[in-house]
């Protein structure tokens, strides 16, 4: 087959999926953000790897106390691909300090993760969990105003040939 010939590495298949809405979330335990929801359309070949990229914004509310690490994930199902505590990529919003401005602050996420699935037909999706238990915004801003920054969360799945 075509698959067959091609080397070690190749791209075998690509999904991607933007959104333009945020979730607001505030546990301390990993939860489904409610942004993607993605399968592949073809199911994975015997050794190969998944590829997933994320990008997104992240805000928070102000909690008396300077910003804390909000942290994301790739999960397969019901399995986290990522680090158990610390995900793929994690961060704070709040850079200034300032009570009055932390609403308005945000920090862009960019996180790459190489695993091997632990299926061939899994459902991916982006969970987050906060090291503190107070609102983050995965998707923009804590604030929701018309000027702030929002949407542009973008998750890429890519098959890779094992």
């Amino acid at each position: 087959s075509v698959i067959e010939r091609l080397p070690v590495g190749s791209v075998l298949q690509t999904v991607n999926t933007q959104v333009d809405t945020k979730a607001t979330k505030s546990s301390t335990n990993w939860e489904d953000t409610g942004l993607f929801s993605m399968t592949f359309p073809n199911a994975l070949q015997t050794n190969s790897k998944v590829l997933a990229t994320i990008h997104t914004t992240l805000g928070e509310a102000y909690n008396s106390g300077w910003g804390s690490a909000t942290y994301l994930t790739i999960y397969e199902n019901s399995t986290n691909k990522g680090h158990a505590t610390h995900g793929i990529v994690n961060g704070n919003a709040q850079m200034t300090g300032n009570t009055s401005y932390t609403q308005y602050e945000c920090n862009r996420l960019v996180g790459q993760l190489l695993f091997t699935p632990s299926v061939t037909n899994g459902t991916y999706k982006l969970y987050v969990k906060s090291h503190i238990s107070y609102d983050k915004s995965i998707g923009g801003t804590a604030n929701s105003d018309a000027s702030t920054p929002l949407g542009a969360s973008q998750m890429t799945l890519q098959e890779i040939k094992g």
